[in-house]
């Protein structure tokens, strides 16, 4: 079940990326050459918890836009943090800790 659910969201991160993308084609370029995008939040890095927090974002009605350094998201998601991804049990509920 975890699987299904991942593929389903790297599949919609995936399609949202080629749609930034393509969006980004039609800003004109800024003066010094780097083209500009409009969002209201940013979120940097395209790991376990910097997708759940542009998902909790977005399902609040925010345009987000991730970045990551990496070619492609979730690279290096679990190798950082001594391989555990935490259940949160110490944070309150709707935490984006």
């Amino acid at each position: 079940m975890l699987k299904s659910v991942f593929c389903k969201l790297r599949d919609s991160v995936a399609k949202k990326s080629i749609e930034i993308g393509k969006s980004c084609r039609r800003f004109a370029a800024s003066n010094d050459g780097i083209p500009r995008e409009r969002t209201d939040c940013v979120v940097i890095g395209a790991g376990v918890v910097g997708l759940a927090v542009a998902r909790a974002l977005s399902m609040a009605g925010r345009d987000v836009l991730v970045v990551e350094s990496a070619s492609t998201f979730g690279t290096g998601s679990s190798s950082r943090n001594s391989e555990v991804i935490h259940a949160g049990i110490y944070y309150p509920i709707n935490s984006l800790k």
